[in-house]
């Protein structure tokens, strides 16, 4: 039998009191229930993944990512409903369309969830499949918010236990206390007869669709960010765009230079530079400036016939992807949304929003193009230009999403390229190519005035 056994509903409905559209706001360049589509997506158990909405912007995000959506009644998508009754109502929205196995497990997933550890899914739905139990729930540990560490302060100020005769049971170091948990909103997997409630034993309650045999998975701590005010927003933004950058740095952060890491001494091998200008990462000595070109999402497929680089074709010295009909044909068909073009009030949008970036982070802009599907930039910063690359790329979606001027759910393609400019020449040379000379690629050199092409 196969391992996709599940189907996964994703609960995202369009009000929110405490962070207003939280389920369609911009986290790390993209909505933030489609790190919740993807996740699900993903999954080695999820046979089918649906998404519960009363929101049209946000079933539009769930059809470019190509799954069922439910509408969810209006009376089901208020701060009083429940998890449970959304679910059921989904359930049985897809039980009236066609007959599906009745012991297939059921995912809930939230959509103000955008990050979690790769893998949980499928750790949940497997310790349902193989205990046998009615529920699985994420939990991670409740650091140092322990209840033995809580109290009660009285109008006067008087502080007193929260349970007990001593504060803080005696207890003055973390590592003393006993472990405990906390659920996390990572995921919960039932069985459908726990989700209707048909469990015998079960005492009435808000949780009854856990059932009786309720079980857990653990995770390490703040390794899930559940979106409830704007703080989680940016923590989980933080979150994210840091994995980006580990993301786009892994073909040179190999393995071996994970290892001097650890051991405290600096990275053996250059960043990504492919004409070999690389950054002196123990020194700290950045560039004069950096030449970084991003494009819009689906316009540059791997195995195009430009070439294309990828994490295993980055480092200096190694040749590009060449063209692959069959490769290019698999990039088209993984694509999660249509290809993206930025017509000219979206151009000018991204346009202020680099200038606003740059000024804020105080890097200096030497010159930018927006183009309908690319952007080219000189900017001088002292950091590394993948920073530079996921902010833009970040506040220009959000930016795009609150004029209400965004393409897709998916703005921008991962990554993008990134070159280093060392001297004066190469930097105005550069600048001149971003302004006037895009037709042919950049070489340090060859674009200044009386320079042949």
């Amino acid at each position: 039998m196969s391992d996709r056994r599940a189907i996964a509903v994703v609960l995202a409905r369009g009000g929110s009191k405490g962070l207003p559209r939280k389920n369609a706001m911009m986290i790390a360049g993209r909505p933030c229930v489609a790190w919740t589509l993807e996740a699900a997506k993903s999954s080695a158990h999820i046979a089918r993944v649906v998404l519960s909405t009363d929101d049209a912007e946000l079933m539009a995000i769930g059809r470019a990512f190509e799954v069922e959506v439910v509408p969810r009644p209006n009376e089901l998508a208020s701060d009083t409903a429940t998890v449970d009754a959304a679910v059921r109502s989904a359930v049985e929205a897809l039980e009236r369309g066609a007959p599906w196995p009745a012991r297939m497990p059921i995912v809930i997933l939230y959509g103000n969830v955008p990050v979690r550890p790769a893998g949980l899914i499928d750790r949940a739905v497997a310790l349902l499949i193989e205990s046998g139990c009615d529920s699985v729930q994420s939990y991670q540990p409740v650091g140092k918010h322990h209840p033995w560490w809580t109290a009660r302060v009285s109008s006067e100020g008087h502080v007193s236990p929260w349970e007990g005769e001593v504060l803080n049971h005696g207890v003055f170091r973390r590592q003393d206390l006993p472990p405990a948990f906390i659920p996390d909103g990572g995921v919960i997997a039932v069985t459908r007869e726990a989700l209707f409630r048909e469990v015998a034993g079960v005492q009435p309650g808000p949780h009854a669709f856990f059932g009786k045999d309720r079980r857990g998975v653990v995770n390490p701590e703040g390794s899930v960010v559940d979106i409830d005010s704007r703080i989680d927003m940016l923590v989980a933004e933080a979150v994210l765009s840091e994995a980006n950058r580990e993301e786009e740095r892994g073909g040179w952060w190999s393995e071996p230079n994970r290892e001097r890491e650890r051991a405290g001494q600096d990275p053996a091998i250059p960043v990504r530079d492919r004409e070999g200008a690389a950054l002196d990462v123990s020194a700290k000595k950045f560039p004069l400036a950096y030449l970084i070109t991003f494009r819009t999402y689906g316009t540059w497929l791997h195995s195009d016939a430009r070439t294309s680089v990828d994490r295993h074709h980055n480092t200096p010295g190694q040749p590009p992807i060449e063209p692959d009909e069959l490769l290019e044909i698999e990039s088209a068909r993984r694509m999660k949304a249509p290809p993206v073009e930025l017509p000219s009030p979206a151009r000018q949008v991204v346009s202020r929003t680099v200038e606003e970036v740059c000024r804020h982070r105080g890097w200096t802009l030497l010159a930018q193009n927006v183009r309908t599907n690319h952007v080219h930039l000189v900017v001088s910063a002292e950091c590394e230009p993948e920073r530079i690359m996921n902010d833009l790329k970040s506040w220009a979606s959000r930016r795009l999403s609150e004029a209400g001027l965004a393409p897709g759910p998916v703005v921008w393609s991962r990554h993008g390229s990134t070159r280093y400019i060392w001297d004066r020449d190469d930097a105005d040379d550069a600048c001149d190519y971003v302004r006037d000379q895009q037709d042919l690629p950049w070489t340090p050199g060859t674009h200044r005035p009386g320079t042949a092409p």
